[in-house]
């Protein structure tokens, strides 16, 4: 951390940033920190709470006086007018003691603009500094047209202590003409300390990363902050920085740390509590908490905790919200939160726990939420409306590291990214050249019930702007068409029809038997399961299309049918499960068909003893890939048969299986009985009987003067690196006897690995036929295990391990020549001798296994 310098030198420095970045001319006003403010202004004038009649002016000073105020007036008139004392909190920034200050002002006209000075005692604090200019709140239910920005994961620093690229967007900020902004939340960097958030003078490695002169001091004095609790920054710092007392007691939120105990295993921790909503005009905006501590999860994850303790439908946060919908049914409505509803970043993912009709997205969807903004992932994300009509926005690149866009899912319209090799993109978007443009806001446009986001980067430039047209929709959708019903058994209807059409998309198709409503589903789907009927009994069903504003289609045409008999009896299990896992991300099981008197239709599949299943798959399949395995990792399943009518057999047998470490490209136990694996088999084969192996089966080479006893794995796509280990035992030999060789994808040996026949010792033959041999004999009637190692290079490198100890003499063996490894083999060609040797537990690899 540097020590304080003088508001001149805040002033060069200020405009040395905003010149390296290329947007100096754009800046015309006064700028805040300047040489005329006062040397007692630790932080400048920023403005937060201004809703309805009221704004709240923070500032912070030096302990030099104990009374601080605000003189205050419409613009054009005085802006002297009245005076209001302010409260004052102490706090230390760095070294620093400080008093952070607020000041409320009340009695404000409504969509008036107004100026103000800060005071400590009788000094003004802005000297000879322009006076600050803001606007107040337009009055709840005025079609006033108006703009506000979006932005978060921001206040963050390098080691000089420098961020142009934040220092760009709040620049531009506070140059356009927003009434206000909301941030998505990750505030000050990295633990949200007042340090972190700093003052003028302190600067250094993520040191006055928001009240720096540089940073929110080019915006906070007339562009008033809504903010979110991130999971960085979730402390009472946040609360002391950004009070909203008037938004929260408006709206009857909530704004303060509380203790949360312990769902998931975690321990008792405290955590935000901030929750509140005001209006804008004909607006409404939410402003909540979706975040947890990643370091304190329990048995669960961070989107977990949050969603056990504020999202469950009893949680309070969730009924003050619906509460709150519910009481404000006809305004314009945005939502702004931490964690995405929909991302396509590897690190920072969707929260699947808020998606869905029965948890937050349903209940906003269902309460006509119009648009929501999150932060976590720092990129720029725009998703496709929803079927019931949400718009959602990932803004992310406020300040901190940009990420990149990992994956592309169909619901992301556009999508912007960066990493260390440089953009990444989704959608329609165009592939970013430069980091400047991932950094960025949201400038949003609401004139009447249209609303425009035009998302601008820390260049100034614009991209991906879009118009939203949120007025009433009064036109009902087309009627579902082609409505079918099937009984495939005597307590059970399906249902499934063409989808219906509307402009705005369809919300929810509505289920009615008899001419009673039985059941609603999402418009995206077009089936339906009736399990509420009884056998031999007549039924005649319609289905309705509902779109987000609750227009109701016509009826579908009627589809009728009969139940037949109900079917009681149990499928019989399956048979002969097996598994095995021929990589570090996938076990395969096969098994043998069940038998039903009516027939089997599925296979529940479970796994290590849960009983709810891993997945089901068709009757007529016999076999399941499980991908949601850990590397090196052991393995149970069980699988189920069930019928048409629900009937479900007892288990399966139990099968197990180990994953392999990670980079694995094949392994054997041979425990399926077979050498199926195998690219080419001529000689080896499998064999029981052969103790201390790892299972039933073994691998055996054996020969009574000569030929090939010998299986071979293609290595697709070929490598330089490669390791193999294996077990083997010699059970009987007369001279000797390859174990192993890597060869290229031709078959050319490059490296093997073999005994020796007139010592017995462990030996090596490189690609040239030099054969080294170790100082270790191979005894017979015992079991190894060895690993190889073999990497092309210059000079080559080889590496042998027996039962651990690395044996250095055959790592000299060398000259593994200059083609790639394409093939491993177990086993030998074409020798004589007389030998026998069992295998066991290959596994081949790109990594020390």
């Amino acid at each position: 951390m540097t020590t304080p310098h003088s508001a001149r030198a805040r002033l060069v420095a200020l405009f040395l940033a905003v010149a390296s970045i290329g947007v100096v001319t754009q800046l015309t006003v006064a700028s805040p920190a300047q040489a005329a403010a006062a040397q007692q202004l630790t932080r400048y004038p920023y403005l937060t709470d201004v809703v309805t009649t009221f704004a709240t002016v923070n500032w912070a000073t030096d302990r030099s006086q104990t009374t601080g105020s605000v003189k205050y007036g419409v613009l054009g008139s005085n802006c002297a007018t009245k005076t209001v004392s302010a409260s004052k909190t102490s706090i230390s920034v760095g070294s620093a003691s400080e008093y952070q200050w607020k000041a409320k002002l009340t009695q404000l006209a409504p969509n008036t603009q107004y100026c103000y000075r800060v005071y400590l005692g009788t000094t003004d604090l802005l000297g000879s500094d322009a006076t600050p200019q803001f606007y107040s709140a337009i009055p709840s239910g005025s079609n006033a047209s108006y703009s506000f920005a979006v932005f978060g994961d921001w206040g963050d620093t390098n080691q000089q202590g420098t961020n142009p690229y934040q220092a760009a967007v709040d620049a531009s900020i506070g140059q356009s003409g927003v009434r206000f902004a909301l941030a998505t939340g990750d505030t000050a960097y990295d633990s949200g300390s007042q340090l972190n958030y700093g003052d003028l003078n302190q600067t250094g490695f993520r040191v006055s990363s928001i009240f720096g002169p540089n940073f929110w001091a080019r915006a906070g004095s007339k562009v008033p902050l809504f903010s979110v609790p991130g999971n960085h920054g979730a402390n009472a710092t946040f609360f002391t920085n950004w009070p909203q007392t008037q938004a929260v007691s408006t709206s009857s939120g909530s704004y303060q740390m509380d203790t949360y105990c312990c769902a998931n295993g975690a321990t008792s921790a405290k955590s935000p509590s901030a929750w509140y909503a005001f209006d804008e005009g004909n607006a409404r905006f939410y402003v909540l908490t979706a975040a947890w501590s990643d370091s304190n999860v329990g048995n669960s994850t961070p989107y977990g905790m949050d969603y056990a303790y504020r999202w469950q439908q009893n949680s309070a946060e969730y009924q003050w919200l619906k509460n709150d919908l519910q009481t404000h049914p006809s305004q314009l409505k945005f939502a702004i939160w931490h964690y995405p509803l929909y991302s396509d970043n590897f690190t920072e993912p969707s929260d699947t726990f808020l998606q869905g009709q029965s948890s937050l997205e349903g209940l906003l969807t269902d309460n006509g939420v119009n648009m929501v903004f999150n932060g976590h992932a720092h990129m720029y994300e725009r998703n496709v409306k929803t079927s019931a009509g949400l718009v959602t926005y990932v803004t992310g690149g406020g300040g901190a590291k940009p990420e990149p866009i990992s994956h592309c899912q169909p619901y992301d319209a556009y999508g912007i990214g960066w990493s260390s090799t440089g953009g990444s993109r989704c959608g329609s978007a165009t592939k970013p050249t430069a980091i400047d443009q991932v950094y960025h806001y949201l400038r949003v446009d609401v004139n009447g019930q249209q609303v425009t986001v035009t998302p601008i980067n820390s260049l100034g430039q614009s991209f991906d702007q879009q118009t939203y047209d949120f007025a009433p929709d009064t036109t009902k959708p087309t009627a579902p068409s082609n409505l079918q019903a099937t009984a495939p058994v005597g307590d059970r209807v399906d249902l499934q029809w063409g989808a219906s059409s509307d402009a705005n998309g369809i919300a929810a198709y509505d289920i009615y038997r008899d001419g009673t409503k039985i059941d609603s589903v999402a418009g995206s789907t077009l089936t339906y399961s009736d399990n509420n009927v009884t056998s031999n009994t007549h039924y005649g069903y319609v289905v309705k299309a509902r779109d987000p504003s609750n227009n109701t289609s016509d009826a579908s045409n009627t589809a009728e049918v009969t139940t037949p008999s109900v079917d009681t009896e149990d499928p019989g299990a399956p048979g002969n499960l097996q598994a095995s896992a021929p990589s570090s991300g996938r076990v395969d099981l096969t098994w043998d068909a069940a038998t039903d008197n009516v027939g089997v239709t599925a296979y529940d599949v479970y796994r290590n003893g849960g009983g709810v299943p891993i997945a089901s798959v068709a009757g007529n399949q016999l076999s399941y890939s499980d991908l949601s395995v850990a590397a090196a990792t052991p393995y149970s399943y069980t699988v189920r048969a069930r019928d048409a009518a629900g009937n479900q057999s007892v288990d399966s047998n139990t099968a197990v299986a180990t994953t392999p470490s990670a980079g694995v490209l094949f392994v054997d136990d041979f425990e399926s009985g077979s050498l199926s694996m195998w690219s080419t088999v001529a000689g080896l084969s499998v064999s029981q009987g052969v103790t201390g192996g790892g299972g039933q089966w073994v691998a055996r080479e054996t020969a009574n003067g000569g030929g090939s006893t010998y299986a071979f794995k293609t290595i697709s796509p070929t490598v330089t690196d490669v390791y193999a280990r294996f077990r083997f035992e010699v059970l009987s030999r007369t001279g000797s006897v390859d174990l192993m060789r890597f060869r290229n994808n031709s078959g050319g040996s490059k490296f093997s690995l073999l005994v020796d026949g007139a010592t017995g010792k462990l030996a090596a033959r490189n690609a040239a036929g030099t054969t080294t041999k170790s100082n270790v004999v191979i005894n017979t009637n015992q079991w190894y295990t060895v690993e190889v190692h073999g990497k092309i290079g210059s000079p080559s490198t080889t590496e042998v391990w027996l039962d651990g100890t690395l044996l250095p003499e055959l790592g000299a063996t060398g000259d593994l020549g200059t083609t790639n490894f394409g093939q491993f083999l177990l086993g030998q060609t074409g020798t004589t001798g007389t030998y026998d040797v069992a295998f066991d537990d290959v596994t081949v690899s790109k990594n020390p296994i």
